[in-house]
């Protein structure tokens, strides 16, 4: 026996009307949010490429020491 159902939906309206002043507070804070985000960014990249050049110029003298060390052991022998 096949039975035909009638389905009836109630769907509330999706739109809510938000006050534009409000909004605009919102678009504010989440731009400032973005303004601090990037502004950390920089000044991480920035610590990252002072660390990076000073990290180049250890290994240089790291380096530098190692061969002197090898080159006096090698003339007191």
């Amino acid at each position: 026996m096949q039975t035909i159902y009638r389905v009836y939906f109630n769907v509330a309206s999706s739109k809510l009307e938000e006050d534009p002043s409000v909004l605009h507070n919102k678009i504010d804070d989440l731009e400032f949010q973005i303004y601090l985000k990037d502004t950390s960014t920089n000044v991480l990249i920035q610590e990252n490429n002072n660390l990076r050049s000073q990290n180049k110029g250890l290994r240089l003298v790291i380096n530098a020491t190692c061969i002197y060390t090898t080159d006096v052991v090698e003339t007191t022998l």
